[in-house]
């Protein structure tokens, strides 16, 4: 099972945590998209001493990376992806939409 967070999407970054018990995040690769454009990318490389705290693996689940929006695309709208994955993960309120 795949667990984690948006936490923040500020200045053109997205922020935020992801965790597996099964297989290991660290390093692994999230692709950010308005709708279908595909607008950063980034990978799963923070180190985040609450995660570690709560059990959450050793920490290394946090990701931080920016992304850029086309004039008049809400950045509160944007979910992310892992890179070759079926996993979406969306910002609280926003609902996935089949295409």
């Amino acid at each position: 099972m795949l667990r984690g967070a948006i936490e923040g999407v500020a200045e053109n970054m997205i922020f935020g945590w992801v965790y597996s018990p099964l297989t290991p995040v660290k390093g692994a690769r999230l692709l950010a998209f308005h709708g279908t454009r595909c607008c950063g990318a980034g990978d799963v490389d923070v180190f985040r001493q609450d995660l570690a705290d709560v059990g959450l693996g050793d920490g290394h689940s946090g990701f931080r990376f920016p992304f850029t929006l086309h004039e008049g695309e809400n950045p509160l709208l944007i979910t992310l992806r892992f890179k070759e994955s079926d996993f979406w993960l969306a910002q609280k309120g926003v609902a996935l939409q089949e295409s």
